[in-house]
This record gives structure tokens, C-alpha cells and sequence, in this order.
């Protein structure tokens, strides 16, 4: 997330045009952050999110890569799609096997002690509890974290890098995570 600014269809054209100026043609699934979403003064993100969906792509999504499924969601700003939890639990109760959830707003308060979860992922836990992700990856922070919480391993992509421990992939100010 965070790839655009103001949550208006001219920030998501400049990243398009940029994408297609490097020459990336691979398709994008993108667990749209605050910046994409939110427009300048408005704290409604209706008008965000729909420029969204209609200039980058769906705001929740699924793509399997070998036997992992991978849940992108939309967690950016407030309020939360209603059926957003209920719909992560029913795509994760379908798959037999492992997952992953990316997200932009880190479930946990990841830079505080202990790092106690986010009242506004309450059911986001009791799945992790009933049926542990590989990883929960998120952003939105300014520095990277990384926590183990009853099992489940969090992780903060502020600024990109291998999950793995490997090197850094790009020059320090844009990093690329690898799981």
C-alpha cells in the first residue's frame, strides 16, 4: 500500500504511468494503504476506495502461490468493510493449507511492549489462534518490526528487505520484501 497519494485518480494515474514507464508488466495484487485511500480533506474513504478498485485493482484478494494461500485486505482506514473478518475467515476455513495475511495497518501495536493487538482485529486473532498464519505482513510504520506472538509471526515492511534475513534488494530508500 501507500503507492499513491490523496486517494484521487491522478496520484493512481502517476503510478500507473510510472509502472508502465519501468516497464513492469507482471500483475499487481495491492493491499491498498491510507495513502491510496484517503483524499485530501475528506475523512470519507468512499470516493478513495472506489478510485481504488477501478485504477489499481480489487481492495481484498486471494492468489495461491505452490500449496500457501495469500489474503490481501483492505485494513487502511476506518471504517472497516463489516465483512471483512468473516469473509478473511471463510477464504482461510476453504484452504487446507497454509496462509499468509497482508495487510497495510499492523494488526498489533508493534512498537509498543509486548505488542498488544489492535481492538479493531479482534477477530483477526481468534482465527490466528484457531488456524496460525505462516505470516501477518504489514506496513504503514516508519521502521520495520518484527515480533513472535503465540506463535504467529508479525512482521512491519516499512522499508522493504528479504523476511528471510537475506540482503537488501534495491538502494535503501525503496526496498522489495521477499517471503
Amino acid at each position: 500500500g501507500d503507492l499513491a497519494s490523496h486517494g484521487e485518480a491522478p496520484y493512481h494515474g502517476l503510478v500507473g504511468a510510472a509502472f508502465d514507464r519501468a516497464g513492469l508488466a507482471v500483475p499487481l495484487l495491492v493491499a491498498p494503504g491510507n495513502h491510496d485511500l484517503e483524499r485530501s480533506g475528506h475523512a470519507d474513504g468512499a470516493a478513495g476506495r472506489a478510485a481504488f478498485e477501478a485504477l489499481v485493482g480489487p481492495r481484498r484478494f486471494t492468489a495461491r502461490v505452490g500449496p500457501l494461500l495469500v489474503v490481501g485486505v483492505d485494513d487502511a482506514i476506518h471504517p472497516l468493510d463489516a465483512d471483512l473478518w468473516p469473509w478473511v475467515e471463510g477464504v482461510v476455513d476453504a484452504h487446507a493449507g497454509p496462509w499468509l495475511l497482508v495487510g497495510h495497518r499492523p494488526p498489533r501495536r508493534m512498537l509498543e511492549p509486548g505488542c498488544p493487538p489492535s481492538e479493531r482485529c479482534a477477530p483477526l486473532f481468534a482465527l490466528c489462534a484457531r488456524r496460525p498464519p505462516v505470516l501477518v505482513m504489514s506496513g504503514h510504520l516508519e521502521h520495520d518490526a518484527e515480533a513472535v506472538v503465540d506463535g504467529v509471526r508479525w512482521v512491519v515492511n516499512a522499508e522493504g528487505g528479504d523476511v528471510a534475513g537475506g540482503a537488501w534488494l534495491a538502494p535503501p530508500t525503496f526496498h522489495l520484501r521477499v517471503a
